[in-house]
């Protein structure tokens, strides 16, 4: 079975989200889909049964209505901005699995017409913090709560987790065919799914890192282990 990661290549910390996947499915194989040309990207996708978007840089506010606020998001990375929502769209359109971490459930809200707070502590509040950095990056974790019925709660069988954190921004205003299925203490969205299922593909974005929560972290695993039995089911198609 393949999967399509919007960015898995050997920078930084990307090796970790095909590990993390491949700890539930050792079989499956992950295609990087970033830096390819769009072509070659679109026909990769269509042989896959999951796609994975992961986390990273800022997204161009332009894309969600605020162009005024460029100077405010370091790093972005345009190219990859335009090429994840077209993968989305493709995704959507042949029905695949899409399981979206931390920017990825950012660019995920922004193509489908939600958009995003540009930096949590001067927009929203400071009552939470959602990002540390330095040598503490890693011990940043907070509660959330999660909603009767959607899919962390039928995976998790609990209405709160503690989840790490490694973001200054966040969900907006929710797209309108999506609806939000946990938030933190201080409102900060931080897991989305369909709004309406039915005869939808299987499809949930989280804020926080589960690939890099400890292995042995049940919650974790079940999200790899959810994703890719839904991925599986596409495949039998």
């Amino acid at each position: 079975m393949n999967i399509a990661i919007s960015r898995g290549d050997n920078i930084g910390s990307y090796p970790k989200y095909e590990s993390w996947l491949k700890n539930s499915n050792p079989t499956i194989t992950c295609y990087n889909l970033y830096n390819l040309p769009e072509r070659n990207s679109k026909e990769l996708l269509k042989t896959c049964s999951g796609l994975l978007l992961t986390g990273g840089n800022d997204i161009s506010p332009d894309l969600y209505g605020k162009p005024d606020e460029t100077n405010r998001c370091p790093n972005i990375d345009k190219q990859r901005d335009d090429s994840e929502i077209k993968f989305i769209h493709e995704a959507i359109k042949l029905g695949m699995p899409i399981l979206a971490i931390c920017r990825g459930q950012q660019i995920l809200n922004v193509a489908l017409g939600g958009t995003l707070i540009v930096d949590i502590e001067e927009d929203h509040n400071k009552i939470i913090k959602h990002k540390l950095d330095g040598d503490q990056k890693d011990n940043c974790f907070h509660t959330i709560n999660i909603e009767l019925n959607s899919i962390l709660n039928t995976i998790n069988k609990s209405q709160q987790a503690n989840v790490n954190s490694f973001h200054h921004q966040a969900l907006d205003r929710v797209a309108d065919c999506l609806k939000v299925t946990a938030i933190a203490e201080d409102g900060i969205i931080e897991a989305i799914e369909w709004k309406e299922s039915k005869d939808k593909s299987f499809l949930l974005g989280v804020q926080w890192h589960p690939e890099r929560m400890d292995i042995k972290d049940e919650d974790s695993n079940l999200i790899a282990k959810v994703f890719l039995e839904a991925s599986n089911s596409f495949l039998k198609k």
